[in-house]
């Protein structure tokens, strides 16, 4: 009988449409089924159960799809999306179905998804789970808004739907084709167009929950699971959705599959949920309900159902459930560090994780409470993404996180993000866990930690935060009158500055206090006044004893850092004392010594370092050292005269001044990928994912060097000793074979390529309007960054002679040269094994191994395909794990001719190049 609450979403046999199809009573059939199967089922039948439900509902969801379409065919093309899944009050993990439609044009389809979203409420009823999906976060109520909602979309896609362009792996596209193939409808992939037009109606910011994302025209859905397309159970375990995570751990096979033991132990969980969800289900049926009361079903065990729990599966099955636990249980650790590798902990949000780039969102507490628990509450957080932390949580995490062995990651991750990083480190004070985390910091507190010193460990942390919370004021300022000239050119600085210039601030910030107690509170009387060079080795030795040793922090940003450190008194001393020639002049040179990328972002780091150390603001709190108006006024006029000498102009905008037309047009046309290549941006950590935004004055050499290469119509070639290779970076116009007269002169002076980077910018005087997409029949500018050794004796003569050939070579595209393509692969043909396969409408898939000691190999191979092939490369692909050494490259190309005449023109470089047919999975 129907309840009176559920009067909207009750089937009415009469007029639902639905009543006496084969498929509906096939549907009704295999859920009677299911839920008796449930009742008799063993604790190792988990995985049947799932399996079971969840292709019952989906074969059912084929045939509502169809149907629905049928009755209102949409206009335009469509995507309709669904999997089974792991559902939030169903009765069986399975059984739930993430529904994911996108239309080419929204309005024209606003009847279509009125129809659609009328039949899911009126169909709803017949399938256990999908009800709550509608309720909670399918199609909204379209009665009451003028769009469907993209926000809403991708609540309900819950990042199940794969949306990009051609660049996206074509297996991906291939499998994701043959689902929908399943669901007997088209799969279409949205191109550049559709996505800008999403992005304009319904604008999302980066960091939204699941958010739709779209950059330079490029775009998809945050978090996308690759494990989905792979295997059937796409929700299994801790962690389950951070794919990264759980494919690097020995606990997988080296595809990325889990053991036996942990599917064994997810199998007996999920048939101990189902057997507890039908207990709850029935408990429920049995008392009478008050329509105004909220049922509270937990699926924690009680003392109540393990008696049940131990009549129905005996001890046996509760030595499994224990077993099963304690499989799960080992996860906590490795979960921790996985946290404190990729994520941080966000607390005004009540407890938000957000994990790196990937914009994965679980609630805290999902991590740290015992396993079962610790399994349902993760199955709950993907579901609501947010749940707020206890104080016993917090007690659990500052546990974790002391215990953790290498909490560094998740600081420097930390440090360089773009957004606020105010509230993590106030989270991690108040956590206890920022002397684990400071590098240093646990000296300090070791050593003040006497009767009597305890207090003044923590005013020196609270000072530290209270930096930071002074540096980010600025942020408010963005939107808000500012209150004097002095701050208004603080918050210029503070808009201006780099993400790796400021990463390296809010480091100096937080350990400002470390050098000058940890070591130069060994005298017992301590110095009576300021000493310059004591306080300068110890500066030195806590970077050289501390910081040095942190992942992630290069050469630059470590001295930038001590600059920082060491320059507070001096900056100070200067506030109180005025202007000095002499003094600016030393600073210059102090500059100059760093070996800055960009010098410009090392002073405005300076300037706001006195903003944030010096209290401009005042936050209440602990109190620091004050200036006043007429010293700020000084601090601003130093720090403007060094801008002035290392600019041009101080005080105005960059572009303004720094480049000619030409100039800051090529800025504008440089392409996101070249600003956050590691070659350029001298970011904290080594891999940068590039989300971020970063400022064109990051890449100005870039911007003078290729400015240059237009104005005269030469080449530029740029040499640098790195180690114990050669870093070469090439500005030109690009012309065919330009690749193969630069290798073959490296090859002739006995130099072996082990990387390659090609940047490509659009002509500045052509039609580009962006730096994602060249357009066709246009000539082009390149940036190749070639590192390799070199095994002659090198010096500046050296030098001078390969910068010689090479310029030589590029200055004359037309003369003939030999060509020895065959000798600079030569070196990786041993362990190449080429392979060409034939997949169909003149596309073709190249596979070769890819040795990671020759990551050259990648570049080299798609400009022979381009080259010598005429192929036109899609999409480049790199198979394998970590475990496999010696992984697969995938070049898919479009091509002319036939996957022989390919095989022969290659095969005087490669040899013999095996043929293969597609195999669709």
């Amino acid at each position: 009988m129907t309840q009176a609450g559920d009067t909207m979403n009750a089937p009415t046999n009469e007029n639902d449409g639905f009543e006496g199809l084969p498929w509906v009573k096939a549907l009704s059939d295999g859920i009677s089924h299911s839920d008796q199967r449930i009742r008799l089922a063993g604790l190792t039948d988990g995985w049947a159960l799932v399996n079971h439900r969840g292709r019952v509902i989906r074969d059912a969801m084929k045939c509502f799809y169809e149907r629905v379409i049928a009755e209102a065919p949409p206009r335009g093309a469509i995507v309709v999306y669904a999997l089974g899944g792991t559902g939030r009050g169903e009765i069986c993990p399975g059984s739930d179905v993430d529904i994911g439609i996108i239309v080419e044009n929204i309005e024209e389809n606003q009847h279509f998804l009125r129809h659609l979203s009328s039949r899911l409420r009126a169909f709803a009823p017949r399938v256990p789970g999908l009800r709550n999906v509608v309720k909670a976060n399918a199609f909204p109520d379209l009665k009451d808004r003028e769009h469907f909602d993209l926000k809403s979309l991708v609540a309900l896609l819950d990042c199940d739907l794969l949306v990009g362009d051609s660049e996206l792996d074509h297996r991906i596209r291939r499998v994701c084709r043959g689902r929908a193939a399943e669901l007997g409808l088209d799969f279409i992939f949205a191109v550049n167009q559709d996505l800008r037009r999403f992005d304009q109606l319904h604008p999302q910011p980066p960091g939204d929950i699941g958010g739709f994302h779209v950059k330079n025209g490029k775009g998809g859905l945050r978090g996308f699971q690759l494990a989905m397309w792979l295997y059937s159970f796409e929700r299994w375990v801790p962690s389950l959705q951070v794919y990264q995570q759980v494919r690097s751990t020995r606990r997988f096979d080296r595809e990325g599959a889990p053991s036996a033991t942990v599917l064994e132990a997810v199998g007996v969980i999920f048939s101990t949920r189902c057997w507890i969800e039908q207990r709850r289900a029935a408990q429920a049926a049995g008392r009478p309900r008050d329509s105004g009361e909220k049922l509270v079903s937990p699926l924690l065990l009680d003392a109540a159902d393990m008696e049940a729990f131990l009549y129905r599966f005996g001890a046996g099955g509760l030595t499994k459930l224990r077993n099963a636990r304690d499989v799960i249980d080992s996860y906590r650790h490795e979960t921790m560090d996985r946290l404190l590798e990729r994520g941080v902990v966000v607390p005004d949000t009540d407890g938000l994780v957000v994990w790196g780039s990937d914009g994965l969102r679980i609630g805290t507490d999902a991590l740290f409470k015992d396993a079962t628990e610790m399994f349902y509450s993760l199955y709950r957080a993907q579901q609501r993404f947010l749940l707020p932390i206890d104080r016993a949580v917090k007690r659990a995490a500052r546990k974790n996180i002391s215990e953790s062995l290498r909490p560094d990651p998740a600081l420097i991750k930390l440090m360089i993000s773009p957004g606020p990083v105010y509230p993590a480190i106030k989270d991690w004070f108040d956590f206890g866990v920022l002397e684990k985390l400071l590098p240093g910091f646990g000296e300090l507190s070791n050593q003040l930690y006497q009767p009597g010193h305890r207090a003044a460990t923590l005013t020196r942390a609270a000072r530290a935060v209270q930096r930071l919370e002074g540096l980010e004021y600025l942020d408010t300022l963005k939107r808000s009158a500012v209150s004097s000239r002095d701050e208004a050119y603080f918050l210029r600085q503070y808009q201006d500055i780099g993400d790796s210039g400021r990463g390296a601030l809010r480091l100096a910030l937080l350990t400002d206090e470390i050098p000058q107690t940890v070591y130069m509170s060994a005298v017992p009387s301590g110095p009576p006044d300021y000493d310059p060079q004591v306080y300068g080795e110890s500066v030195r030795r806590y970077v050289n004893e501390h910081l040095s040793n942190l992942p992630g922090l290069s050469g630059p940003t470590l001295r930038t850092i001590e600059f920082l450190l060491l320059k507070k008194r001096e900056l100070l001393k200067w506030a109180e004392a005025g202007s000095h020639p002499q003094v600016l002049e030393s600073w210059r040179r102090e500059l100059e010594r760093l070996h800055s990328r960009d010098s410009a972002d090392t002073i405005r780091a300076l300037a706001l370092f006195a903003y944030a150390a010096f209290d401009f603001r005042n936050p209440q709190g602990v109190a620091r050292i004050r200036l006043e108006p007429e010293q700020w006024q000084k601090i601003q006029n130093l720090t403007q005269n060094l801008l002035h000498g290392e600019l041009g102009v101080g005080g105005r905008s960059f572009e303004d001044h720094y480049f000619d037309p030409t100039g800051q047009r090529i800025g504008a046309l440089l392409p996101h990928r070249l600003l956050a290549s590691p070659h350029v941006d001298n970011s904290l950590r080594q891999t940068y994912e590039g989300t971020e935004t970063l400022d064109p004055q990051r890449a100005h050499r870039i911007i003078f060097a290729l400015t240059a290469v237009v104005q005269t119509g030469r080449p530029k070639v740029e040499l640098k000793r790195d180690g114990d290779y050669y870093r070469l970076t090439l500005y030109s116009w690009d012309f065919p074979g330009l690749f193969w007269r630069v290798a073959g002169a490296l090859h002739e002076m006995g130099c072996a390529i082990r990387s390659t980077d090609l940047y490509e910018i659009p002509d500045p005087a052509g039609q580009a309007t962006d730096g994602e997409t060249l357009p066709p029949n246009e000539r082009h500018l390149i940036v190749d960054v070639l590192t390799f050794d070199a095994t002659a004796v090198s010096n500046e003569n050296w030098e001078d002679e390969v910068k010689r050939r090479i310029s030589s070579r590029l200055e004359n595209p037309d003369e003939r040269l030999s060509d020895n393509t065959a000798e600079i692969l030569r070196p990786v043909l041993d362990t190449l094994y080429p392979q060409l396969t034939d997949l169909g409408d003149g596309r073709i898939k190249f596979s070769c191994n890819s040795p990671p000691a020759d990551q050259g190999t990648r570049y080299a191979i798609s400009r022979l395909l381009s080259e010598r092939a005429g192929a036109s490369i899609e999409s480049i692909v790199r198979d394998g794990t970590r475990d496999w050494p010696v992984p697969r490259m995938n070049f898919y190309v479009r091509v002319d001719s036939s996957v022989e005449a390919v095989a022969e023109t290659l095969r005087d470089d490669l040899g013999d190049v095996a043929i293969d047919a597609e195999v669709l999975v």
